[in-house]
């Protein structure tokens, strides 16, 4: 039987898909499938996803875009591991991941959803810093501040996924959707150390950040009943949209990168960590001619 079934969606990630590819096949646990989702790629990131020659890869493709929550969801439905496991197609994973979270679920009953801490990497994978949220995120005031989990780091029982589906019909934002709908009937945990290096890129365009932010509204205002000083921290929102419109139009939105991590204080951890990513991404494993 499958233990662990890892889903990745992916639209046009050929830039990065062939990394994550490699960082789930050298993970240090072995019993998995690894599901990739297209949704309407128009680049050449099938190609990537068709050419890795391993039996527990699985690659749908049905030319459409429906689509992250949608394919969320879809990635559940096709999954046939006990457990489910996030990932976007732009990050990697460290070697143990998969092992740690798994374990950690094993020995915790009690606790429902594991994510993790995330070394954060730039579009050359230089390592940049280090984003923590609390080990025991279960309040409203985390979900609010985004402080919940690291989206792509989440590992749950699959029947868990299944019974608290992705909202399809939301703006944007359905991991803080569904933070909201489950933080108060369910255990979250974040394991302190570092498993995912997570690529920070750059920061949304100006309209895809207002979105979201209409999208946060939303969920703010449908659960404003459980939301203490409601109307302050739907102000914050619209103070937040007015800043990042500052900052965009002065072209300084490199500042507000630099906040979403803190640096790497110890060097031995920092060498470890490189360990990781080479460890990560090694190419010993046989493709497709």
């Amino acid at each position: 039987m499958i233990q662990v079934s890892i889903g990745i969606p992916f639209y046009n990630a050929q830039d990065f898909l062939e990394q994550v590819i490699l960082s789930v096949l050298n993970q240090d646990h072995k019993s998995f499938e690894l599901l990739l989702i297209d949704d309407g790629s128009t680049d050449k990131s099938l190609d990537i996803a068709y050419h890795f020659q391993d039996e527990r890869i699985k690659v749908i493709h049905d030319g459409q875009n429906k689509g992250l929550s949608a394919r969320l969801n879809e990635l559940v439905a096709l999954s046939k591991g006990e457990y489910f496991a996030r990932m976007d197609a732009d990050d990697i994973m460290f070697p143990q991941r998969i092992s740690r979270q798994l374990a950690y679920l094993q020995q915790h009953n009690e606790v429902d959803v594991v994510g993790c801490s995330a070394v954060t990497i730039d579009i050359r994978n230089k390592i940049t810093g280090i984003i923590c949220y609390p080990e025991h995120p279960n309040n409203i005031t985390n979900v609010i501040q985004h402080q919940c989990f690291i989206h792509p780091s989440i590992m749950a029982k699959r029947s868990w996924f299944v019974q608290n589906p992705y909202d399809e019909g939301g703006i944007r934002m359905e991991d803080y959707n569904l933070w909201m709908r489950t933080f108060s009937k369910y255990r979250f945990y974040n394991i302190a150390e570092p498993l995912l290096f997570y690529r920070v890129s750059g920061l949304p365009y100006l309209d895809k950040y207002l979105l979201s932010m209409k999208g946060e509204r939303k969920e703010l205002r449908k659960h404003k009943q459980i939301i203490p000083n409601y109307r302050v921290v739907l102000l914050k929102n619209y103070l937040k949209c007015v800043l990042y419109y500052c900052f965009s139009h002065l072209h300084l939105l490199d500042v507000l990168l630099r906040l979403r991590s803190k640096s790497i204080p110890n060097s031995n951890d920092l060498e470890g960590i490189k360990s990781a990513l080479t460890t990560a991404l090694q190419r010993n494993t046989q493709t497709k001619d």
